[in-house]
């Protein structure tokens, strides 16, 4: 990464040269330090029980899928765009669909009829009353269900509370998975892609006082005070397949919306102390910079007919809206988000095990147990080395500084000061470029506790040369892989 040697040119001039004036680094007060706080109160989430679809790269959604048209009364859907990028999907001059005309119009019912929309306007097919099950939606291959990974990215949105919630802010965390997979594979609400979220509510003079889970279409709110710690975080436990937000793990909860005959189909959604853990506040990024922020249409496929519904011809319609992907973060739903940020909806009992909340003369709640550690292997140094490079592509030091915390104790500067001294020297497009690379693994050295990977096997968008980020040293310690040579 070239820091001590950009510290060393620097050096010559003066460390003042290096830095950034400050009027282009410091936002306004009270908004400059979101993100640092967003990773400090970021819970752990643990996922179910032998969770097979963990969480994903969005980007790399949209890398993997076409993006289709969905044609109601029968009509074939369409597709749109086979290379859809996220830059394609938020320019509102891109895309041009109409609606199916419809079994009332005086023209062949599959044929165009309409004004047109663009993929900038909520268009996720059964969500949008004027164009019923028209509309947009990416179409992942299959091969990504099962891709993810807890070095998956989450993502974070700020809103800030008005009326009897002023002077708080809502830290919504995102979570975006490949697949949904109800507990029971009859129970008619698979579909593709996953958004979920959980909100930690901070009162911005005194610190948090709630997390806010999300679920199946409902919120609840449980104070700081009745959530579980792992290891200092608060924690949130995903539901095994439906990655449903839950306060309490290992115990079931089931959809109260479902009929009654659903009873005994196992739909209930099982939460796990002992799955894998994410530490969601690794790679914690900005939703409203992300670069598909303003896709509204779905994401994932629409759902087809589901297998049981009773001849309910009301339930069967919304059991395929269920089964179709759903529209993800957008500027459309901030009002959404705000009201169910700040809601008062108490959390529901579970179906079996709830512990009785914590006064304040009991005992601390109980901690699930630590997962095992980032592997010593040449794949977790690798991952480790990839997290390093998206953080430099995003301009992101408090992650650099984690990773490459041995070596920067030989800097004579600040680290996060010393990282940006070292952005300003990479072209922008690099940057860019890094924001996705990954790492050729036939050209990684590995010697026992040590891998060192050169600049020759990063693979990215465009050429990175040796002379911008050198050749790297990882060493295993503390359970986790840190450089030790920049």
């Amino acid at each position: 990464m070239r820091v001590v040697q950009v510290l060393g040119a620097c050096a010559l001039v003066t460390l003042a040269a290096c830095e950034t004036p400050a009027e282009n680094t410091s936002p306004p007060t009270d908004q400059s330090n979101r993100i640092e706080l967003a990773r400090k109160y970021a819970p752990v989430v643990i996922l179910g029980k032998d969770e097979k679809h963990r969480p994903i790269d969005a980007t790399a959604f949209i890398a993997g899928s076409d993006l289709r048209w969905n044609r109601d009364g029968g009509c074939k859907d369409e597709e749109v765009d086979k290379d859809p990028t996220p830059q394609s999907l938020t320019d509102p001059n891109r895309y041009r669909m109409r609606k199916a005309a419809g079994l009332a119009s005086s023209v062949p019912p599959c044929e165009r009829s309409g004004r047109e929309f663009n993929t900038t306007e909520p268009t996720r097919p059964f969500d949008n009353a004027e164009l019923g099950a028209d509309g947009y939606f990416l179409d992942a291959g299959n091969d990504l269900h099962d891709k993810g990974s807890t070095k998956a990215p989450a993502y974070v949105q700020y809103v800030d509370g008005i009326d009897a919630h002023k002077g708080k802010t809502g830290y919504v965390y995102w979570f975006f998975f490949p697949w949904n997979q109800w507990t029971s594979p009859v129970g008619g609400g698979n579909h593709e892609g996953d958004w979920e979220r959980v909100t930690v509510v901070v009162d911005n003079a005194k610190g948090p006082e709630a997390i806010v889970y999300a679920y199946h279409g409902h919120e609840c709110r449980r104070p700081l005070t009745e959530v579980d710690e792992t290891a200092g975080r608060r924690t949130v436990y995903s539901a095994v397949g439906t990655h449903a937000s839950y306060p309490v793990g290992d115990v079931s909860y089931r959809n109260k919306e479902l009929p009654d005959w659903s009873q005994g189909l196992g739909l209930e959604d099982k939460t796990s102390k002992s799955g894998e853990r994410w530490e969601i506040w690794n790679d914690l990024r900005e939703v409203e910079h992300q670069p598909w922020w303003g896709y509204a249409g779905g994401w994932g496929e629409v759902g087809g007919n589901p297998v049981v519904h009773g001849g309910d011809q009301v339930l069967k319609t919304k059991l395929e809206k269920g089964q179709t992907g759903p529209a993800g973060p957008s500027r459309h739903k901030t009002e959404q988000i705000r009201n169910e940020a700040f809601t008062d909806q108490p959390c529901q009992a579970p179906e079996e095990g709830e512990p009785t909340p914590p006064s304040s003369s009991s005992t601390p709640p109980s901690r699930p147990a630590t997962p095992v550690a980032v592997p010593n292997t040449k794949e977790g140094a690798i991952q480790r080395y990839e997290q390093a490079l998206h953080a430099i592509g995003r301009e992101d030091t408090v992650p650099l500084c984690e990773i490459a915390a041995p070596a920067m104790k030989t800097v004579p500067m600040p680290c996060d000061k010393a990282f940006k001294a070292m952005f300003r020297m990479l072209p922008a497009a690099k940057k860019k470029a890094l924001q996705t690379a990954t790492i050729d693994s036939a050209k990684v050295q590995v010697k026992p506790g040590r891998v060192t990977i050169p600049a020759a096997a990063i693979k990215a968008s465009v050429p990175i040369a040796e002379n911008e980020l050198g050749i790297q040293t990882l060493a295993y310690m503390n359970d986790n892989w840190f450089i030790i040579d920049t």
